[in-house]
């Protein structure tokens, strides 16, 4: 329910109602942005992308990544560290802290 102020005025007794399904439209138009996305990489480049690789926090909902691989028909394949961007800023800073050219990961 919104006032005429566009504040929202929620009742504990609705509030899960209407969460989850705002919830699942967010998760469902990130989803579709992506296939859209995807569609017209391939439309101009002429080549089929075979599977979707991510990262970052919105990987951890496994909702998401189910929905995500079923409307595209292919798999989407998460990393075993999500948060690479931030991982690439700390080798970053690593590599400019330590004065070496390069840095070699434990495992890698």
């Amino acid at each position: 329910m919104f006032d005429k102020h566009g504040k929202e005025i929620a009742s504990s007794q609705n509030e899960h109602k209407q969460i989850y399904p705002q919830a699942r439209a967010v998760l469902e138009a990130t989803a579709f942005q992506t296939r859209e996305m995807m569609d017209a990489m391939e439309r101009d480049s002429g080549i089929r992308i075979g599977s979707l690789r991510v990262d970052g926090g919105m990987v951890r909902n496994e909702l998401l990544m189910q929905f995500q691989a079923d409307i595209l028909g292919r798999p989407v394949i998460r990393p075993e560290i999500t948060e690479t961007t931030a991982l690439g800023a700390a080798c970053a800073a690593a590599v400019e802290f330590t004065g070496r050219d390069r840095l070699t990961l434990a495992g890698g």
